[in-house]
């Protein structure tokens, strides 16, 4: 077990600013993933994933509603967008 977990790639996420979370990709450090928490209209928060390949940010994926940062598609945000910094 012990070598399957050393296998496990994570991004180097940082908080970059209230509710907004950075990281850079492992093969290329220029690139970044970014995913944002945002109040949804009607309660909630909206997540959404951007990426940046060189000077602008472009959303990556479609923007998630969820009623908190640690339930289940909140979590499933985060694992795709790690997903696509270490891929």
């Amino acid at each position: 077990m012990s070598d399957q977990l050393a296998k496990t790639k994570f991004a180097d996420w940082r908080e970059t600013d209230t509710d907004t979370w950075e990281a850079p990709f492992l093969r290329d450090a220029s690139r970044r993933i970014r995913v944002t928490a945002k109040p949804a209209q009607g309660g909630g928060i909206t997540l959404i994933t951007h990426k940046r390949k060189t000077l602008s940010w472009r959303r990556a994926e479609t923007d998630v509603t969820v009623t908190a940062l640690h339930d289940q598609q909140a979590l499933a945000v985060f694992e795709k967008a790690n997903s696509m910094a270490v891929s």
